[in-house]
């Protein structure tokens, strides 16, 4: 609802608030279990949309950053993200999220595969329960890479990965094809 707001189109403001509502209780009711990868990759998209709009909680995307090694890749993307949202918003005092967002970001970009048609990441394990696939991590990262480190030349060869990881034309899923999309906005607006 968020990115449909952010593109100029009307969403009724009550089922916006009653979404936020239901995101921010189901943080609540969910304790992180160390094992648990869905539990802890769910948590980090909850925390990046709440983040997006607004409404992060340093405190929760703490908590997470403490279990980061059970996280998938494109949990860790959105966790990095949430912080840099978070760090735009001045919730970084005396808090390491700059650090955290560098750990994060050195973990993902050490998993790089790089080849002659760029760059891409595969998942340990895939976590269908969140539509998980490399090709939607591959965006992710390349969306993570946008906000926190534009230069980084990383950014390009994910590009040219994802641009060649089509097939007639589009992606396998629509989960791919929105965040594939997402994604090369964002690095069209940092890069034109």
């Amino acid at each position: 609802l968020n990115e449909t707001k952010k593109a100029g189109y009307a969403v009724d403001e009550e089922v916006f608030k009653k979404g936020l509502v239901d995101l921010k209780t189901s943080l609540q009711n969910q304790q992180i279990q160390k094992n648990n990868t869905y539990e802890g990759n769910r948590r980090a998209f909850v925390l990046y949309v709440l983040s997006e709009i607004g409404e992060g909680d340093l405190g929760l995307s703490n908590n997470l950053f403490e279990y980061k090694d059970n996280l998938n890749l494109f949990a860790k993307s959105y966790l990095a993200m949430t912080f840099h949202n978070l760090s735009n918003k001045g919730q970084d005092s005396a808090s390491g999220v700059k650090n955290n967002i560098d750990v994060l970001k050195r973990d993902i970009i050490s998993r790089a595969k790089e080849t002659p048609r760029g760059a891409h990441f595969e998942e340990n394990r895939h976590d269908y329960a969140a539509f998980d696939t490399d090709i939607r991590t591959d965006a992710l990262v390349l969306q993570m890479l946008v906000k926190i480190d534009p230069q980084n030349p990383l950014a390009q060869k994910l590009v040219r990965y994802l641009l060649m990881a089509k097939k007639d034309g589009h992606f396998a899923s629509t989960q791919e094809t929105v965040t594939g999309l997402l994604a090369f906005i964002d690095y069209l607006k940092i890069n034109r």
